[in-house]
């Protein structure tokens, strides 16, 4: 059972990351729920907010861990989505996500969802202890039939996230918090500014390729070209244009 200390530990690593720009991932022990407040941490973190929606995201409906779950959320507006259903968030934006990876956690569903939840989001992410990762029987490792499966990627998942920046890992021995990073540090900048646009625009480029591209909008007003589209990873900095 979680001690009131580290809870408030946990409530006050939420209000430092809110504002922010950083998410802030819960790891939570599956065999803790029972005695371990979601809904409190849901409901704390949802009281900062102006708005606040939630996705959750399952194996099977009727998994027993995701039961145990929803049935914490009991009262709160939230969507659920299989893991099979996963590329249908691509694009979306949610403020917190709450993961059930017992029966799924694939590398690529990880890297797709952990990117929908905006800046000062948070994640909370329930699987069993590092201690009991042999134990750890997803879909995935059920459909091996030959061999041993070595879970690799699991054991470094959870050794990770027991020692990163902004990451809470929780099971029945231990309880590490990383170090709150908050602030987005401004990389070197010194690709040259154009000519056309004023510096006070070029000023507000926290990295080099946001210099490029509007040196490329310079280029397209000389064309007379209407419009541009501009691909790169979520979190380069796209919406400063």
């Amino acid at each position: 059972m979680l001690t009131e200390e580290k809870y408030e530990v946990i409530l006050n690593y939420i209000k430092e990351i809110v504002n922010s720009r950083y998410r802030l991932l819960i790891y939570i022990e599956d065999n803790l729920l029972d005695n371990f407040s979601i809904r409190k941490i849901v409901d704390f973190y949802s009281s900062l907010k102006n708005s606040f929606n939630l996705v959750t995201m399952y194996n099977e409906i009727n998994d027993p861990i995701y039961l145990k779950l929803i049935e914490q959320l009991n009262g709160v507006n939230y969507i659920s989505y299989p893991y099979s259903e996963t590329n249908k968030l691509l694009g979306s934006t949610y403020d917190a996500l709450i993961l059930d990876a017992t029966r799924q956690l694939r590398p690529n569903d990880l890297g797709v969802l952990i990117e929908i939840v905006k800046g000062g989001g948070l994640i909370l992410f329930v699987g069993p202890a590092i201690d009991n990762i042999n134990n750890w029987n997803t879909k995935f490792h059920e459909s091996i039939k030959d061999g041993e499966v070595l879970k690799i990627f699991e054991k470094r998942l959870l050794l990770k996230l027991q020692n990163h920046v902004n990451i809470i890992y929780i099971d029945s021995k231990k309880f590490t918090k990383g170090n709150i990073e908050k602030e987005i540090l401004q990389t070197s900048v010194n690709e040259k500014i154009g000519e056309k646009y004023p510096k006070e625009i070029y000023s507000l480029c926290l990295t080099n390729d946001q210099i490029k591209v509007i040196k490329a909008f310079e280029w397209f007003v000389e064309k007379n070209y209407a419009s541009m589209v501009i691909k790169a990873n979520r979190g380069r900095g796209k919406s400063l244009f």
